[in-house]
């Protein structure tokens, strides 16, 4: 489904919300005063205080961050250093939906802010991340092994890699540019420790998370061709040639677009 798509969708269902809402304003004063209908009346707005609220809340807080739409968008919802939210994050998110519904003035952070985010999450301090890419044109990005690490990138096994483990991978790896230092460390940090075990991998001692996740990132690209095992292992030869054991590990240019397609 492309962007396009999507902001149609969101536009039209805000469309027919917005018509719903001027019609009940067009109902005759004594069709609102029959018992029945007052009734209706209350369980519609319990009805919808669920589903635009609670639901959201209750969802996002034990399926940590997700709810079935953004599951099925490959969405999820995460603070601003990566970490899963929690109750307190959903609840502030939930209460500024009902802003956002009524006010539509709400959703203009989406198009001015960072990320997208919209004003709950400019408030809760969270952002959308998204797990997986829809549209037929992705940009393509080479994760160059960094400098001193071509033989570990070579060598290691990622066979056991998922395409969804590699596309969370890959969207982790371009989020941290625009984190702080210390919000890299620990984003990167928790992701090698999720991957290490679904892997079967063990990160070195001396190896950063970070640079760990890169050379997990070159290798599956190695082991699907994107990247040439050959050079690979040629610029791990020039390197120790270079014997420069210091910038083993050092932060490199790693993410490089390469053009359209993927």
């Amino acid at each position: 489904m492309s962007p396009t798509t999507i902001w149609v969708t969101v536009l039209a269902g805000s469309a027919v919300c917005l018509a719903l809402k001027l019609a009940g304003h067009v109902v005759p004063g004594t069709w609102a005063a029959h018992p029945r209908v007052a009734r209706t009346a209350a369980l519609v707005t319990v009805a919808l205080l669920v589903i635009l609220v609670v639901l959201p809340i209750v969802s996002e807080t034990l399926w940590r961050g997700r709810t079935p739409g953004k599951w099925a968008m490959g969405i999820r919802i995460v603070t601003m250093d990566g970490s899963p939210i929690s109750f307190r994050h959903a609840m502030v998110r939930g209460v500024f939906q009902l802003i956002e519904v009524y006010v539509p003035i709400g959703l203009v952070p989406l198009v001015f802010a960072r990320r997208s985010r919209r004003l709950g999450d400019l408030v809760a301090g969270t952002f959308g991340l998204a797990e997986r890419s829809f549209g037929s044109v992705v940009t393509a990005t080479v994760f160059t092994p960094p400098w001193g690490l071509e033989d570990l990138v070579a060598g290691l096994d990622v066979s056991r890699m998922t395409d969804g483990q590699y596309v969370f991978l890959r969207s982790v790896l371009l989020r941290l540019v625009d984190m702080s230092d210390a919000a890299r460390a620990h984003v990167s940090g928790q992701v090698a420790a999720r991957l290490e075990p679904l892997l079967g991998l063990q990160r070195p001692p001396w190896l950063a998370p970070e640079q760990f996740l890169v050379c997990v990132a070159g290798a599956l690209q190695v082991r699907s061709g994107t990247l040439d095992r050959a050079w690979v292992l040629e610029q791990g030869r020039i390197a120790r040639a270079a014997a420069q054991p210091a910038a083993w590990g050092q932060p490199t240019a790693w993410a490089q677009p390469v053009g359209s397609g993927w």
